[in-house]
């Protein structure tokens, strides 16, 4: 079996996303062209909540447009599972390097038909958040990581993904097992 694996970037998704986003702005900017422009002496009059709305979503939508173009050319993995943990920078806010020693425990929810989400449960959710200030506003104790920017079969990163947390669970438990042992005889 495989003991590692990394997945690439699913750029089709950061492209539809900042084509939605370009399309969105220019509404917005046609409101405000049509509200401040009047163009050929046209009566048409933009309901002032439209114009308002349009002068907070355009930065907003910007922001947001400049995040998927940037994602178009990041060429960075979105996951690496490998012996030493999983490496999520499947968002700007991810947490990284998880250790296979800090997670307690793995879950797989199915999502709309094909997509799935992975939680990730931390034994100690604490020091993640020190890590990353954005983790903190979640407080939940794990991690989800979804398949939808996927460009690999999820099936075979889930095999890894048990493959790994299974072999470190054993050996913890093993060593568990041991050290109980070991303080018995000695007792």
């Amino acid at each position: 079996m495989e003991q590692s694996i990394t997945i690439p970037r699913k750029k089709s998704v950061s492209i539809i996303s900042s084509f939605w986003m370009l399309f969105s702005i220019a509404i917005f900017v046609l409101f405000l062209l049509i509200h401040y422009a009047k163009p050929l002496g046209a009566e048409v009059n933009v309901p002032i909540f439209l114009v308002i709305l349009s002068w907070i979503a355009i930065p907003l939508l910007v922001y947001v447009f400049a995040y998927y173009v940037r994602n178009i050319f990041n060429d960075k993995p979105i996951l690496i599972v490998n012996e030493h943990g999983i490496h999520d920078q499947s968002r700007s806010h991810s947490l990284g390097m998880i250790s296979w020693r800090d997670i307690e425990d793995i879950k797989i929810q199915p999502y709309m038909d094909k997509h799935f989400f992975i939680h990730i449960f931390l034994i100690n959710p604490d020091d993640y958040i020190q890590k990353k200030p954005l983790f903190r506003s979640k407080k939940q104790g794990h991690v989800v990581i979804s398949s939808i920017y996927f460009k690999k079969d999820f099936q075979k990163v889930i095999d890894i993904i048990y493959h790994h947390f299974e072999k470190r669970h054993n050996l913890t438990s093993q060593w568990t097992d041991f050290m109980d042992e070991d303080n018995r005889l000695q007792s």
